[in-house]
């Protein structure tokens, strides 16, 4: 197995292993922002390439984490997380290296077990991003009863379900071929706040 780095391939053998003195971690984690994903734990460390993404793009692609992905914090050293990505799983095979810390949220759960959702771990566009508030409201609470598998990484309207006063959003619940849609109103997270009150 090998991975192409920013000047040229770059061998397995080249991705810095953790050292003896780093911190183990083993974490779960949330990538707050989109990073490259590099050879060494350093900023001047050869990027990751792509390589299936470059060579369907032509263009060089590096391997990168955002917050659509789910990786495995493996150790830290100096600032730097050595991570592998958990999930989507196809690329976990490809997408291990280092990436600074600091771009690493701990995956929170509440005391009923669901799992918190933060802002910058949904990527937000013009429809959705006015409703935030609201939005992670239904995806930190009823959303997850209906969908226990709930990936919200991505909320968007629903154009053909939407009005004027009630916009209607979508987020993706599953995987794989069982994989789905749950629709939800604005009208409706609002029911929900008052009924729980």
């Amino acid at each position: 197995m090998f991975y192409m780095g920013s000047e040229g391939i770059a061998l397995a053998s080249e991705i810095q292993a953790c050292a003896p003195s780093s911190k183990s971690v083993n974490q779960e984690r949330i990538p707050k922002k989109s990073v490259d994903i590099r050879v060494a734990p350093n900023g001047s460390a050869k990027r990751i390439i792509n390589r299936k993404a470059t060579e369907v793009t032509h263009r060089t692609q590096y391997a990168q984490i955002d917050s659509s992905t789910k990786v495995n914090e493996v150790c830290r050293q100096g600032g730097w997380s050595y991570i592998q990505v958990k999930e989507p799983e196809w690329l976990a095979a490809t997408h291990m290296g280092w990436v600074p810390s600091n771009t690493l949220n701990e995956v929170k759960v509440s005391s009923k077990g669901k799992r918190i959702y933060r802002e910058n771990e949904i990527i937000w566009d013009k429809y959705s991003k006015p409703y935030k508030n609201l939005i992670l409201y239904a995806v930190n609470g009823y959303l997850q009863d209906e969908c226990p598998d709930l990936d919200p990484s991505f909320v968007t309207q629903a154009p053909s379900r939407t009005t004027k006063k009630n916009p209607v959003f979508f987020v993706v619940c599953g995987k794989d071929r069982n994989v789905r849609n749950i629709f939800f109103s604005k009208a409706e997270i609002e029911n929900r706040k008052k009924q729980e009150r």
